[in-house]
């Protein structure tokens, strides 16, 4: 038999999506007063993916953990990386071209 779980949560889960859309309608039209109705439909999930991921993980919270992944991540973010053309050399078409060019060039 099924468990009991799965009957409670899955009316849950199938209300997420309403209540989502209700809250960002509600956010958009009184909050904003239709002034960025269109941007905020698309930033407001956008947030609570990101944020209630973090915030209500009840399953690891510890204030340290997440205070090392945001310096790490902080940390990438504004790293800027290895030049381009390194990348390209490695890999890809471009790295088969400019062999066959080295080839040429030394027949």
């Amino acid at each position: 038999m099924y468990s009991r779980s799965h009957f409670t949560k899955g009316p849950k889960i199938m209300l997420l999506p309403a209540a989502n859309c209700l809250l960002n309608l509600w956010i958009c039209n009184y909050l904003f007063n239709n002034l960025y109705a269109s941007q905020c439909i698309y930033v407001v999930p956008c947030c609570h993916l990101i944020f209630c991921a973090i915030f209500f993980n009840i399953f690891g919270f510890e204030w340290k953990k997440k205070v090392v992944d945001w310096d790490d991540w902080s940390k990438w973010v504004k790293s800027e990386g290895i030049d381009k053309d390194v990348i390209l050399l490695k890999d890809g078409i471009f790295s088969r071209v400019k062999k066959h060019v080295q080839i040429m060039k030394d027949i």
